[in-house]
């Protein structure tokens, strides 16, 4: 009888969370899905245009149509399933080499089961981290950082610290939360800096857990970026670029002057010389 060895490796199913950039309650949504969602952080967001800025020609050339900056995105990211978010036009996106589902077919059955329809969602996450991490007293203050918001700036300050879906079971979630340890301020824009001290794991960062990802060292990138956070293409863009991979702290031009503000931009600096120093550290530790 010959005996061996099987090595099973699971990766999340990688979205790609597709909306109208003039829908803010879609961009929200799709926030709030990829927070829930196992490997979240890295689906992309892509903007479905029924008619691309013209700011993004490049004179003399004209700018790329609707249809090539989806195909852009996809080549980029290489998702397994699209995912239409608000009133996208499915005819846009109709591929026969990819999924193409709706945001109501993953969510539907969070309201009664808590877990979503397609893909691995975060109480399971919780209960294995907080089996991990919280099943004894622990010592060194760790917290789980889950903020409410006001209602300036809260799709910035989302992408930033994490939130889920309103269909979520709130007896489910609160059940999940009360078996880890957690901090519940309010985030502002105003003082949102002050809550990214690197003390605390964000609510974002739990759908990270057990994901490996890894990229060419040749690849590494990082960015101060100084954002609108109006601006709905301003937090596409802010969102995209953490899922491929940088290491991105995000600064509302709104505070740019604040002295907390500098503070933090100048330790991110100060963090990124050290980390070229030491290339085995990977982006997805950064508080940001």
């Amino acid at each position: 009888m010959t005996f061996g060895h099987v090595n099973l490796s699971l990766r999340p199913i990688k979205f790609a969370m597709l909306i109208d950039p003039c829908d803010q309650a879609a961009l929200l949504k799709a926030i709030q899905l990829n927070t829930f969602l196992w490997g979240g952080s890295q689906n992309p967001i892509i903007p479905v245009y029924r008619e691309v800025p013209s700011i993004w020609s490049h004179l003399p050339l004209k700018p790329p149509s609707p249809h090539e900056v989806i195909e852009g995105y996809i080549r980029t990211f290489d998702p397994d399933v699209l995912v239409t978010c608000g009133d996208v036009e499915t005819t846009v996106v109709s591929r026969k080499d990819r999924k193409v589902i709706s945001a109501n077919e993953i969510t539907e059955p969070l309201s009664k089961r808590g877990v979503p329809g397609h893909g691995i969602g975060l109480f399971e996450i919780l209960a294995k981290f907080a089996d991990e991490e919280f099943k004894f007293v622990r010592r060194d203050q760790f917290k789980v950082l889950v903020p409410t918001y006001e209602a300036e700036g809260q799709i910035f300050l989302t992408a930033i610290f994490g939130d889920v879906p309103p269909e979520v079971r709130r007896d489910i979630y609160e059940a999940h939360l009360q078996s880890i340890d957690t901090l519940r301020p309010i985030a502002r824009i105003d003082t949102y800096v002050d809550l990214l001290d690197g003390k605390s794991l964000l609510l974002r960062h739990l759908g990270s857990r057990y994901v490996t990802f890894t990229r060419p060292s040749t690849d590494s990138s990082e960015a101060v970026f100084l954002m609108d956070h109006t601006n709905a293409l301003d937090i596409i863009d802010y969102w995209n670029l953490r899922a491929i991979g940088w290491a991105v702290v995000p600064i509302a031009s709104a505070i740019r002057e604040s002295d907390a503000t500098k503070k933090l931009a100048q330790d991110f600096i100060a963090q990124m010389r050290e980390a070229a120093r030491s290339p085995q550290i990977s982006s997805l530790e950064w508080p940001y």
